[in-house]
């Protein structure tokens, strides 16, 4: 039976959407009641984000180098990913504050946002909605990347809100909804290469969609589309270039293609397929992993394939429905087409990065981009009114299924890391040691006088430690950091940082105090040097 109100029915479903990030950590936090805190977290990725993040609110951009290996930015003084990444937190953090508890408030505020913003303009059912909760609520993720700095969530928001903005568009008609799309799209673009496949697909619905106002509209779109395309790819070109530190490895191989030109072609293409055989069977093998030793990647992988597969079999079906329609003349067939063709687009760029992540990416690294794909291209399948459901149910259920019995024993990747007082008066500790041996040198920034070393790991004794580097979230902001490996004990007359962080006993820590380095501070793990 019908609603009589449906507008109340819309409201309280888009409240529900709102309100699940809420009720996802809720139900995280009733599993493990302790506080979160990134002092216990191992992503030693967010102490980069964070402190960048707090020096981008309170200067600018850091005062002094981050990279890797003494690595640096041509420009300002940025990490190796493109500051457009974190823009939400900087908003957030300039209008109420940045600490290491408000990152956690932002994530869910952005993810609230996001599934306010779906609601309202997907206009889901009520069984929609909650088949949506359901698989919402199965991703267990969602709760990990609130309760952490790492930027999944922006990213997540990102592409719901970009289809969110295609289904208005294709539902509505209203061109500006369209254009938003397009400076979604770009802003992801900059902020991850690979979803520039999002604004290739916004730039055709332009083409075509201006096109029915005939061929000079269509050839001034067509124009339009190009330039739009091609500045962002080339302003990612400048942003990459310009405001990235090199890493420590390659972030992409290219010699799929470089082995074309030197090598010859015959080398090319065995090159070519060597490496998607070679790939797709670790591919595989990971995909194993995830039974038999909890591994997250092989977790990724399988629910990505999963993904893929039943996105092939919801397109085969809406396909021949859309034939029917066409065959039948039937009304609201150009929508049921781009309704049709936005599901199957989503299936190709499922498939350009599945190609990506075997030809160009080290497989482990790789898998974590594959979770937007996940949440945003379930979401985009449950609104499909016929097949939606069952959609959303098979992808909770397998959800369900590696939540209970395949990811208890990985507490790295899963578990969500909680406050310890042992930790919280170490930070305090450190944060008056760097007050006190930290000086921000304001008359030539960016310079390596306001960086120090972080030295990943030394040999204390026999054993192999890795650096305490929670506690350098305790450094002044501005503070660059470099992160370094195998680095500082061979380079040590050379060095150029200001400062280094090690490991306490280790090789390093001995080399400093021979050379006659000031002590800024010292706790049972790690110790802070001066050397000028």
């Amino acid at each position: 039976m019908k609603s009589k109100n449906p507008k109340t029915v819309n409201r309280i479903c888009i409240l529900v959407l709102g309100l699940l990030p809420v009720i996802s950590i809720l139900l995280r936090t009733i599993i493990s009641p302790a506080a979160p805190s990134l002092l216990t977290s191992e992503w030693n990725d967010e102490l980069f984000y964070f402190k960048q993040v707090q020096a981008i609110i309170d200067y600018g951009y850091p005062l002094g180098y981050y990279g890797f290996n003494e690595s640096h930015a041509l420009a300002f003084s940025f990490a190796a990913w493109s500051p457009v990444l974190v823009w939400p937190w900087v908003l957030l953090g300039s209008l109420f504050g940045w600490s290491l508890n408000l990152v956690f408030v932002y994530n869910l505020i952005i993810y609230m946002i996001a599934m306010v913003i779906f609601g309202v303009l997907t206009k889901p059912s009520p069984k929609q909605t909650a088949v949506i909760s359901i698989w919402f609520l199965s991703f267990f993720l969602n709760a990990r990347y609130i309760f952490s700095g790492m930027p999944e969530v922006i990213c997540f928001a990102h592409l719901i809100v970009y289809f969110a903005l295609i289904t208005g568009f294709i539902r509505l008609g209203k061109k500006g909804l369209l254009y938003a799309a397009i400076v979604i799209s770009m802003l992801m673009t900059f902020m991850r290469p690979y979803l520039i496949l999002f604004l290739i697909f916004a730039l055709i619905m332009n083409i075509v969609f201006s096109a029915k106002k005939g061929k000079k509209a269509k050839w001034i779109s067509v124009f339009i589309s190009g330039v739009i395309f091609l500045v962002t790819g080339f302003i990612y070109y400048l942003l990459n270039h310009y405001l990235s530190a090199e890493y420590l490895m390659p972030f992409f191989f290219t010699d799929f293609i470089t082995t074309f030109f030197t090598d010859g072609f015959a080398a090319g293409v065995h090159n070519f397929f060597g490496t998607l055989y070679y790939k797709g069977m670790g591919y595989i093998e990971f995909m194993r992993d995830a039974f038999y030793v909890d591994r997250a990647a092989g977790i990724f992988f399988c629910l990505f394939i999963l993904l893929m597969a039943v996105q092939a079999v919801q397109a085969i079906f809406e396909g021949r429905e859309v034939k029917k329609k066409a065959k039948e003349k039937a009304i609201g067939i150009t929508q049921t087409k781009w309704y049709f063709f936005s599901r199957l687009y989503m299936l190709f760029a499922c498939f350009a990065l599945l190609m990506a992540i075997l030809l160009m990416y080290k497989l482990t690294e790789g898998s974590k981009h594959l979770l937007t794909f996940i949440m945003a291209g379930t979401l985009l399948m449950i609104l499909d009114e016929k097949r939606g459901l069952i959609c959303g149910i098979i992808m909770s259920l397998a959800l369900i299924y590696f939540g209970v019995f395949h990811c208890r024993g990985n507490f790295y990747d899963f578990g969500i890391p909680t406050r310890d007082s042992v930790q919280d008066a170490r930070y305090d500790y450190w944060e008056k040691a760097f007050a006190e041996g930290i000086e921000i040198d304001m008359s030539d920034v960016p310079s390596y006088k306001n960086a120090i070393i972080w030295e990943f790991g030394d040999k204390v004794g026999d054993e192999d430690v890795v650096t305490d580097y929670q506690m350098l979230y305790a450094l002044p902001s501005g503070t660059g950091i470099s992160c370094c490996m195998e680095y500082t004990a061979d380079n040590l007359d050379s060095v150029q940082c200001r400062y280094i962080s090690a490991p306490a006993g280790g090789r390093i820590d001995k080399l400093c105090r021979e050379a006659g380095f000031k002590e800024i501070g010292r706790d049972d793990r790690l110790v802070a040097y001066a050397r000028y």
